[in-house]
């Protein structure tokens, strides 16, 4: 695995769980659910994307060491 498809297999299991989410709701509409969203999926998103943005960054300054060892 490269080091830029870390960030995009994080950004795919991400995208993969969300649509299980999505589907979810088709099957579990209650109050238990709005609930389980709320503390736990919502939060999950921000941590996620904030993962995959910092994944990036911190590929990137590797990339840019590997380059100046050189």
């Amino acid at each position: 695995m490269t080091q830029a498809d870390i960030a995009n297999e994080l950004n795919a299991i991400w995208q993969r769980l969300s649509m299980r989410w999505e589907d979810s709701e088709q099957v579990w509409q209650d109050a238990v659910r709005q609930d389980f969203d709320k503390r736990f999926m919502t939060p999950l998103e921000a941590e996620m994307l904030a993962t995959i943005k910092e994944t990036q960054n911190l590929l990137e300054v590797i990339a840019k060491a590997r380059r100046d060892a050189k």
